[in-house]
């Protein structure tokens, strides 16, 4: 069971991994264009996109996996607080999106609150 929330870490990392590839593609993208044509042009150009969704798929498999062995009751509330806290501090690196202090609080809580449900 244990290889199983390694496994289930791994692809809470990679999901967030996922997320940043998307986030820095869409800088990318000119959505003022109203042309529809446009918007879809670049964004199938847009390595980072591409990157983005294979690794979610790649994410999505992985939860298949420990979805058969652990349960949703604890998978789903993990999964969104790790990733927030690690979307949290990538975004903040590779991004440069800004920490507040609201933030790093409603962070604490939802770390607590992971805390609490694996305890």
């Amino acid at each position: 069971m244990t290889k199983y929330y390694f496994l289930f870490l791994i692809g809470i990392f990679v999901n967030v991994v996922a997320q940043l590839f998307i986030k820095k593609g869409a800088l990318l993208i000119d959505f003022s264009s109203s042309d529809l044509k446009s918007i879809i042009s670049q964004l199938s150009k847009n390595y980072l996109i591409f990157s983005g969704l294979a690794t979610y798929v790649f994410s999505f498999v992985i939860m298949i996996i420990v979805l058969s062995k652990i349960n949703l009751n604890k998978v789903y509330p993990i999964n969104f607080g790790l990733g927030f806290i690690l979307i949290l501090i990538f975004s903040h690196t590779f991004i440069g999106e800004k920490i507040t202090f609201n933030i790093i609080t409603g962070g604490f809580f939802i770390f607590l609150g992971i805390y609490l449900i694996i305890k």
